[in-house]
């Protein structure tokens, strides 16, 4: 680690492999300007290639943030994956929240996309663009509704959910809610179907 500044930091990483391609080496920057946090990252992670950027801060009352991250592998094309987003708290403690979302690896025609092809462990997304929102409000201390919502801008089916939080008590939630499915069913998010869910969250 190296300080260059006050609200600065330059970090280098070197993790060895048995082979040249299993190791990994990566720098990362990190600054503070007119009240914005700033990172950038390069590196190489095994056998593929990787620079990310990102940013947060504030623009009067309200939050904005931003990243994107640039892959390549070997044999393959290169790929890029970026957010922008934007938060708000009103004075009533109800908050909203906007992301937009590029994903390099989709489709813009839903008659490119292999609906079966999401493998565990990737990044989720059939297609090229989303538009995610967001809304909650604390009902009390210990209970909280949200309601969020998914577009997908490339073949206009949508999901919309919602759930109510109870703290149970410290380090447990219990939550219960919905989602529901929007959209032809040769779309993203009209071949899912509408479920109802409740889960226990224990923070340890």
């Amino acid at each position: 680690d190296r300080y260059s500044g006050a609200l600065s930091t330059l970090q280098l990483v070197y993790a060895p492999g048995i082979a040249r391609s299993e190791s990994s080496l990566a720098g990362r920057f990190q600054a503070n300007t007119a009240g914005f946090d700033l990172s950038g990252m390069a590196g190489r992670f095994g056998e593929a290639w990787v620079i990310g950027w990102d940013f947060a801060g504030a623009v009067r009352e309200m939050g904005v943030w931003g990243e994107a991250a640039y892959t390549k592998l070997p044999g393959s094309e290169a790929t890029v994956r970026a957010v922008l987003g934007a938060e708000y708290t009103l004075e009533s403690q109800l908050s909203w929240m906007a992301e937009l979302y590029y994903n390099g690896t989709g489709k813009s025609r839903k008659q490119d996309y292999l609906l079966n092809s999401q493998a565990p462990g990737t990044p989720p997304g059939l297609a090229r663009f989303y538009l995610g929102s967001g809304v909650g409000y604390p009902i009390t201390p210990l209970f909280r509704w949200d309601l969020d919502s998914v577009i997908n801008l490339n073949d206009g089916s949508f999901f919309t959910g919602s759930h109510f939080t109870y703290s149970v008590m410290t380090d447990l939630d219990w939550s219960i809610g919905a989602q529901f499915f929007f959209g032809a069913d040769d779309t993203e998010y009209g071949a899912l179907q509408n479920l109802l869910y409740t889960q226990l969250q224990w923070f340890f």
